[in-house]
């Protein structure tokens, strides 16, 4: 099962890996001039969705007020969850149901520590996590007016038993976090071995395979590969490409299937990251990725 939401306005659903797609009724750009954000579905009926309030957002990403609606039909009905515990602070992304009950948000700005809300009944109530702690390699003096772990932009929490992992970007390297207790706490795991636009001016992305099965997507260049939970990589001979600098985003649906997209295009792997093949995005049809 896989769920696609295209230009934020267009929600689909394909239950054969990404080859057909049908479209599934959404809430959010109608709803009082909102903009669709983001969608975490956990099966093929149940699945949340951002919308973002119209609050007059600043530069650095100061203020972002939002909804979280709920279905439970694939879409046919949504219910208005609000955002009870979420403060309007900063940014919100990468929004990642685990199960039916837990799900995880990041809020962060370039200047802020950043913060990972976790639920544990659906969506109905938020809780803030202790902000994320800046990674063994931060230099102080490089920045010495902004607070240590500022501009750490964590991606989507992936559950691998009572694990939960994130990648983590910083302005020059990509790093993976660890929380064994439930999300409350976060803490450093490991760095990938490239980070932001290294060698040959790409950007890298991270997928989190299984909880110690790790692929750091590279392109021009061989990707890396780590199978110990980032004690050590070694190259990957993966066929993997995308023709923009951009990093795709990758996602594993369990230790074979796996898509990466980005810029609208997205690519599918059945072997763990070895091999990928362009499919149809919705809407738009098959073209390059990512």
């Amino acid at each position: 099962m896989i769920w696609a939401l295209v230009a934020k306005q267009y929600l689909y659903r394909s239950t054969d890996r990404g080859t057909t797609w049908v479209q599934r009724p959404i809430v959010g750009p109608a709803y009082g001039g909102a903009d669709t954000l983001e969608m975490s579905f956990v099966n093929d009926q149940e699945g949340w969705l951002t919308v973002d309030a119209p609050l007059p957002l600043s530069d650095r990403c100061a203020l972002q007020h939002l909804n979280v609606w709920h279905t439970t039909d694939a879409g046919a009905s949504w219910q208005r969850l609000g955002s009870n515990g979420i403060s309007d602070y900063q940014c919100k992304n990468h929004m990642s149901f685990v199960d039916s009950n837990h799900g995880f948000l990041i809020s962060q700005d370039p200047t802020g520590p950043t913060t990972v809300y976790r639920t544990s009944d659906g969506g109905q109530t938020w809780t803030a996590s202790a902000s994320l702690p800046p990674p063994p390699d931060y230099d102080p003096a490089f920045s010495p007016d902004i607070p240590a772990g500022s501009g750490m932009l964590g991606g989507p929490v992936r559950a691998f038993g009572s694990t939960l992992l994130m990648t983590v970007a910083s302005q020059f390297h990509k790093y993976v976090y660890r929380s064994i207790d439930g999300g409350a706490t976060w803490a450093y795991r490991t760095r990938a071995p490239f980070g932001f636009q290294d060698t040959v001016g790409w950007d890298t992305s991270i997928g989190l395979v299984t909880a110690s099965r790790w692929l750091q997507m590279m392109n021009l260049i061989d990707s890396r590969e780590t199978t110990d939970a980032g004690v050590s990589w070694h190259p990957y001979a993966s066929d993997y490409s995308q023709g923009t600098q951009v990093a795709a985003e990758v996602v594993f649906a369990d230790s074979a299937v796996g898509y990466a997209t980005v810029h609208g295009g997205i690519a599918r792997t059945e072997d763990g990251g070895l091999h990928w093949t362009v499919i149809e995005t919705p809407g738009i049809g098959v073209g390059t990725c990512c």
